[in-house]
């Protein structure tokens, strides 16, 4: 009787796991294995990480909005207009150029039609970060791959429910025009945080060798490789604006010269190939200077990024072989103006420029 209970019991739960498996295969609302079937609607989820390579895979697009949480508020729909593309938004919140360029590198490999464009905003902080550095360790990598022995982690995973009742109920329609940005900005949020954490004065580091060769493997691994495979693609890079608490921390951690550095270096090797294009905003007085656009200090609010598309798209702020020496020695010079002492005492630390 024992024998027999137990084994009705065991066939029982296999056949729940069974159907949660099934149920997890036909609505697939990671995109795993196939775009929405019975007319649902793909779903975001609570970390982009889960759906951006379904997003890749089953998505019609021709170019590719691609960068961390500091674009994670542009209006897709802004680009797509001005640029006259079909375009997917995806974001890596907390993510560096590792992982951006895992996900463009799958894109290219799983995508049936052609990429025509890129934009790809670069991370002012991530200039100088090793190539293989990256922002999370628990990224769904079952979902990556064509492995089916691990996708038991996702068919048997019990985190997948709520998942499947967003799909059922359309409650999170992925949208490219999504915005999240609910944060407090301005002076009075940025030195709540910034003034207990201001970093003692450092000894200023040397970019010698060793941080050059760094910075450079980290943007031929990452960035360049693909340039340079796919002359059919034209890339548009933004160098994204930081604030005053930006070149600040930068300049009491003894990086400013190797950030100003790592810049240049890379920007002439992206200006190298004619399918790329790049941008700088970093020492554009209009887009940094105003604190009450920014809720950190690299993060600014949606209507920077829509201006910084516009910009794009007009030519504007664009960097050239012709223009980069001096533009960097500007943006140099800038950030050696301002009386940060005084930005810490709650006075303007322009007013004397």
């Amino acid at each position: 009787m024992a024998k027999r209970v137990l084994r009705i019991v065991l066939i029982v739960l296999a056949a729940c796991f069974l159907f949660y498996a099934l149920a997890v295969y036909m609505i697939d609302p990671y995109m795993h294995y196939h775009a929405p079937w019975f007319g649902l609607k793909p779903q975001r989820s609570d970390d982009s990480r889960y759906e951006n390579y379904g997003i890749a895979r089953f998505f019609d697009y021709n170019a590719v909005m691609l960068g961390t949480s500091v674009t994670q508020d542009a209006r897709c729909s802004e680009y797509c207009s001005l640029y006259g593309v079909k375009a997917i938004r995806i974001k890596f919140a907390g993510s560096y150029f590792r992982e951006l360029a895992d996900f463009l590198r799958f894109a290219y490999a799983h995508h049936e039609g052609q990429i025509d464009k890129v934009f790809w905003v670069l991370d002012i902080t991530h200039f100088l970060t090793a190539a293989d550095k990256v922002g999370h360790t628990d990224n769904p990598e079952y979902l990556y791959d064509d492995n089916l022995f691990n996708d038991a982690s996702y068919l048997l995973n019990k985190d997948v429910l709520p998942d499947l009742g967003r799909a059922l109920v359309n409650f999170s329609p992925i949208d490219f025009d999504w915005k999240v940005w609910n944060d407090p900005t301005g002076y009075d949020a940025l030195i709540r945080v910034y003034d207990p954490n201001r970093p003692a004065q450092s000894e200023e580091k040397a970019f010698d060798g060793d941080m050059k060769a760094m910075v450079l493997e980290n943007f031929e691994s990452n960035i360049l490789s693909f340039v340079r495979e796919h002359p059919e693609t034209e890339f548009t890079f933004v160098i994204p604006p930081g604030n005053v608490f930006f070149w600040d921390y930068a300049i009491r951690n003894g990086e400013y010269d190797c950030q100003i550095g790592a810049m240049k270096l890379a920007a002439g090797e992206i200006l190298a190939y004619p399918n790329a294009r790049l941008f700088c905003y970093a020492d554009d007085p209009g887009k940094t200077r105003d604190l009450a656009r920014f809720k950190d200090r690299v993060h600014f609010d949606p209507a920077m990024m829509s201006e910084i598309i516009a910009d794009t798209a007009a030519g504007k702020g664009q960097l050239t072989a012709e223009n980069l020496d001096a533009r960097m020695a500007a943006l140099r010079e800038m950030w050696l103006l301002p009386d940060y002492d005084a930005l810490y005492a709650g006075e303007d630390p322009w007013a004397g420029v």
